[in-house]
């Protein structure tokens, strides 16, 4: 006889990319006091891919990097790209 083997399903698929990424890049620009150009020249991205990302489209993995070690550098920055606005929670 033979025993049917449990099928493991595995929930390998990343959480949800935040609907409000885009708003939480304007705020840390302006966190970093940068302008659009510098602020995109920082992350080595055209400034057609920061409108992208600006319009919802999430960044590869590279450049969230970047964003998110420019970021650190700036105090409340990290919470910000990674919580969201932590005085509403």
């Amino acid at each position: 006889m033979v025993t049917a083997e449990r099928k493991r399903t595995w929930n390998n698929r990343p959480p949800p990319f935040p609907d409000d990424f885009g708003e939480r890049l304007e705020r840390l620009k302006e966190l970093t006091g940068l302008s659009w150009g510098e602020f995109a020249e920082r992350l080595s991205v055209t400034q057609r891919g920061l409108a992208k990302w600006r319009n919802g489209g999430p960044p590869s993995g590279a450049y969230l990097w970047a964003i998110i070690e420019l970021a650190r550098e700036v105090p409340g920055g990290y919470e910000l790209i990674m919580y969201g606005d932590l005085e509403e929670g």
